[in-house]
């Protein structure tokens, strides 16, 4: 959430008594001031304060805006995603304010209250958009596969452009295409990293990956899930892709931030968050070796002012594998739930349960597979071990929370 931008409003005062106080001495060439107002242009702006929104809509548009804090005090805005004119995006961010901008000058504006005797009334026109996601997260902003920001490299929201560290994002539209159903799935692609596919033989039992060339799991330091560390060993975890937003590389020795870790650096594992915007789906997948899987991830307000965020993500799956008697069963339920006290303190609470049923199938060996075996070949789909003895049962859980508070534009 951010504050009100004083420094930036000041500014704009100055500019619009300069322009005012010297446009009898000047004479310029410029366009037509109701040519410009009727021009559209792109605009992406996050829903949050009203004065941040206009702020940040007058400096996109390269227009002066004049308002005083205590006019937009309290007030919000829905944001602004899609084309549209001046005067359109004004009074799309304005709309429900009683607010309106008032044309003092070509390209200068002034806000005042909407007159008693009626609102501010328009013209037909044909707006399209997309409503934005209110909550201040990094991920918002994230487009396809390409991500702006992220706390992994500074603990701060900082634009990847800007971070002195070699940071990489895998995002949730590209676990979704990609299909990933293990974190060994998500790392496959992202470069100084190698996320063995068959994980050393038991990647259905826990996450294990080397980043530029150390093993960064078998310690237990090199996986984190929203920035505090999550495992005790490899087997402690074995990650369920539909419950993220995001997986965040960090490349390099990362002890400074993160404690003592391994020298190669580490992941973050970032967790879906409640959204101001009502969303949902339910997925309903069968493949290859029996595998049966039912997805559902719903989310938005729970109160009328959007003060209570919601949010649950649920995964049942029964599956077997190419190898007998090794199941890929799991069971993943993750609610979580946001309380905007106002403009500057959030809280989400946060939890996850998983419940896993499989094995640890270390392969075949040589004789019977590439060799000869004088009691025959063995088929792909042996298993070496008693079923009714080695099996691998896992449960885990956790809780926690995150409080976050504006101190100003940049904190």
């Amino acid at each position: 959430m951010r504050l009100p931008t004083f420094r930036l409003r000041f500014s704009h005062h100055c500019i619009a008594y300069s322009l005012l106080m010297t446009s009898a001495a000047s004479c310029l060439v410029t366009t037509s001031p109701a040519l410009a107002a009727s021009v559209t242009q792109r605009y992406a702006i996050a829903a949050g304060p009203l004065d941040n929104a206009l702020s940040q809509f007058a400096s996109a548009a390269n227009v002066i805006l004049s308002f005083s804090p205590q006019q937009t005090a309290q007030l919000r805005s829905q944001g602004l995603a899609g084309s549209y004119s001046v005067e359109q995006g004004f009074a799309m961010l304005l709309q429900g304010s009683g607010l309106q901008a008032v044309s003092q000058a070509p390209g200068s504006y002034i806000l005042q209250a909407v007159p008693a005797s009626g609102p501010l009334v328009l013209g037909e026109t044909n707006i399209n958009g997309v409503q934005q996601n209110e909550m201040n997260l990094d991920y918002a902003a994230d487009v396809g596969y390409k991500a702006s920001n992220s706390r992994v490299g500074t603990k701060t929201s900082t634009p990847l452009s800007e971070t002195p560290r070699s940071v990489s994002v895998v995002t949730a539209q590209r676990m979704k295409d990609q299909k990933s159903q293990t974190l060994t799935d998500v790392l496959g692609y992202v470069p100084g990293i190698f996320a063995p596919p068959f994980a050393a033989g038991d990647s259905l039992a826990g996450d294990l990956f080397f980043i530029r060339g150390f093993n960064a799991t078998d310690y237990g330091y090199g996986l984190l899930r929203d920035g505090l560390r999550v495992q005790g060993n490899r087997y402690d975890t074995s990650t369920e892709p539909y419950g993220l937003e995001r997986v965040e590389i960090f490349r390099g020795p990362s002890s400074l931030l993160y404690g003592e870790n391994a020298p190669g650096g580490l992941v973050n594992l970032v967790s879906k968050r409640p959204t101001a915007a009502p969303q949902g789906e339910v997925q309903l997948s069968y493949g290859s070796n029996n595998r049966r899987q039912l997805g559902v991830d719903v989310s938005g307000p729970l109160d009328d002012d959007g003060n209570i965020l919601g949010r649950i993500v649920m995964l049942g799956r029964n599956a077997e594998t190419q190898t007998d008697h090794v199941p890929d069963d799991r069971i993943y339920i993750a609610p979580s739930l946001t309380l905007n006290f106002d403009d500057y303190n959030t809280l989400t609470l946060l939890a996850n349960y998983q419940k896993d049923h499989t094995n640890m199938e270390l392969g075949l060996p040589a004789a019977g597979t590439l060799l000869t075996n004088p009691n025959g070949k063995l088929s792909k789909d042996t298993m070496l071990g008693d079923p009714d003895w080695n099996t691998f049962e896992r449960e885990t859980w956790s809780t926690g929370y995150e409080f976050t508070h504006s101190f100003n534009d940049d904190w």
